[in-house]
């Protein structure tokens, strides 16, 4: 027994080194030796999980917090480092469970109630968030972060006069917190202090003067009172006086945004890049803006533009990759992907992305060896068992494309798709009732759905001709 205990130990030494030296893979596997030999060993259990989160494995990290907490369910820090991972994975009622158990701990914890504020925020629990806030406000009351959270939180509930309170007591603490001061204008949206916010405009704004701030300012104020219109007045006025004036020209960004004008936030974006042609940012927001116009070979250009500066950016390969499937190019989507895979290697979201233009050019086998390199990883994935599901689908193995489709829906039965490519199987396997069953689903949860009404009416009329 003291023998294995000794080679546990050699083996969490081991990982704890390849840890310090970011080689996070092999650090799991010599924990998961360790624990091998001892199960009972909280901490290599939390120091694997820790590993599994540097990779993004949040499910899998979860799984041993969970086992960490079982041998010792009375540690306040894995309850909320369990909550973190939970909230990576979007699972915020599950977090908050977390948290309150890292609370029953310690009521004063700190960052368990901010983390527990913050999760109940974005389920839109502003009540519960307000609560967690005014808690921790009630420890430390000079805590700014605390003060913005809780300010912009009455605000989502319309309780602007206390909001407008909370900004107060931002700007009695830290008066140079500019940004403040303007978040302050969008917390008074409907409330008396409209006419005050702009009292000291009204020199400033003199004809006479050539100044930009003031118009910017008023601008910003109008924008935050979500009087769009009047602020891109403000802010031409500032671009009228000073044409390159960067802030007037991104706040006009902004409110464009707003108003869904985006060809005018291309045209805005081209001012920007003739005086800082580049402003690899720019290119790139100007590729973004362009993809709601449908104009995807304009966005590839400003998005080559940007590779040009610097080749080493993940999110560009991606969008060119995405852009590139939109027009129908799967195989320079693929090099796409792969261009980003070298920089992020095994990431789930840009293999199951090079996965699907590997089905769209009918290279099934390829595509299923993404998906399972997906499906190794993160067994509940929808989109890599919907994928894998098509490619049997497609190369006749229907049963098993069957098996894929309902483990999909299982774990998201809203997954529309899911339902309609389940149907089509079933349709193909001449079980038309089913697929009727699974297009009605579909329809159920997105009536819009033409695939799924198409395809409902070419069943229905397979079964009549019984």
């Amino acid at each position: 027994m003291k023998k294995s205990l000794k080679e546990a130990k050699i083996w969490k030494t081991k990982a704890k080194a390849l840890e310090g030296q970011g080689k996070y893979k092999e650090a799991i596997k010599c924990y998961t030796k360790a624990l091998k030999i001892d199960p009972k060993d909280g901490r290599s259990w939390k120091n694997k999980a820790k590993a599994l989160k540097h990779q993004g494995k949040y499910i899998e990290a979860i799984k041993c917090y969970t086992e960490a907490l079982e041998i010792d369910p009375k540690d306040g820090k894995t309850w909320k480092e369990k909550g973190k991972s939970l909230t990576a994975r979007g699972k915020y009622r599950e977090a908050v469970i977390c948290y309150n158990k890292a609370l029953e701990l310690d009521p004063l914890d700190v960052q368990a109630l901010k983390m527990k504020g913050n999760a109940m925020k974005a389920r839109g629990k502003y009540k519960s968030a307000v609560i967690c806030y005014s808690k921790i406000l009630k420890i430390d009351p000079k805590d700014v972060k605390t003060i913005k959270l809780k300010g912009n939180t009455l605000k989502a509930l319309g309780r602007y006069e206390e909001a407008i309170r909370c900004y107060h007591k931002v700007l009695e603490l830290d008066p140079n917190n500019s940004y403040e001061w303007y978040i302050k204008r969008q917390g008074i949206s409907g409330s008396g202090e409209r006419r005050e916010a702009f009292k000291s405009y009204r020199k400033a704004l003199d004809p006479k003067h050539k100044y930009t701030n003031p118009w910017n300012n008023k601008g910003l104020a109008l924008y935050y009172l979500l009087e769009y219109d009047d602020a891109l007045r403000c802010f031409d006025k500032a671009i009228e006086i000073e044409p390159s004036d960067m802030e007037a020209l991104h706040n006009k960004i902004l409110t464009l945004e707003k108003l869904g004008k985006y060809e005018e936030i291309v045209t805005c974006y081209d001012k920007i890049l003739q005086i800082k042609p580049d402003d690899t940012e720019s290119w790139f927001n100007r590729g973004w803006t362009l993809t709601m116009l449908g104009k995807y070979e304009e966005m590839i250009y400003s998005l080559d533009r940007v590779l040009k500066i610097n080749g080493k950016d993940v999110e560009v390969w991606v969008n060119k990759g995405w852009a590139l499937d939109k027009l129908g190019r799967y195989e320079e989507a693929i090099s796409s992907y792969d261009e980003a895979l070298k920089l992020r290697p095994g990431d789930v979201e840009l293999l199951s992305n090079k996965g699907w233009s590997l089905n769209n050019l009918g290279r099934y086998k390829e595509a299923i060896k993404c998906f399972n390199k997906i499906l190794d990883v993160d067994s509940s994935f929808t989109n890599a068992l919907n994928g894998k599901g098509y490619a049997c689908h497609k190369t006749g193995k229907y049963k098993k494309a069957l098996q894929y489709f309902d483990n999909a829906l299982e774990i998201d039965p809203a997954f529309t798709y899911a339902w309609h490519m389940k149907g089509y199987n079933l349709y193909i396997m001449e079980k038309y009732e089913e697929a009727v069953k699974c297009y009605d689903r579909a329809l159920e949860i997105d009536p819009d759905y033409m695939e799924a009404k198409n395809s409902k009416e070419e069943a229905l009329e397979a079964l009549n001709r019984r």
